[in-house]
């Protein structure tokens, strides 16, 4: 299967055959592009183990055509949805979904939403 960002885009290509793509080193985890309408960012699922666990939005930060794309990760637990963070690496940010999904307490933004623990020196 061929692995996101591909295109040298940074972009997920339409799904071949509906089937998603794997990304990054682990073969359980898989990102699908979603269904949306014709004026929403785009957006792919991740999935773990073939459960949804997340997705990632394409947003542009700046004016148009200059400014570059970014992915933002949102991890879902618990019937939550915790954003974690932008990036310019979709790879990244479904990795980090897959993190902050096994092991909350590793993400400063799920442990903040999900009122885990101390988060810099709060609660």
């Amino acid at each position: 299967m061929p692995t996101a960002g591909q295109d040298g885009r940074g972009r997920l290509p339409t799904s071949v055959g509906g089937r998603g793509y794997r990304v990054g080193m682990d073969p359980r985890l898989s990102v699908e592009p979603a269904a949306v309408r014709r004026f929403e960012p785009e957006r792919w699922n991740v999935r773990f183990e073939g459960k949804l666990i997340g997705y990632v939005v394409r947003k542009q930060v700046g004016s148009r055509g200059r400014a570059p794309w970014f992915y933002d990760g949102h991890v879902l637990i618990d019937g939550q949805d915790v954003s974690i963070e932008m990036s310019t690496d979709l790879e990244d940010r479904a990795d980090k979904i897959m993190g902050a999904f096994l092991d909350p307490m590793s993400s400063v933004h799920t442990r903040y939403w999900l009122h885990l623990g101390d988060v810099g020196g709060q609660r």
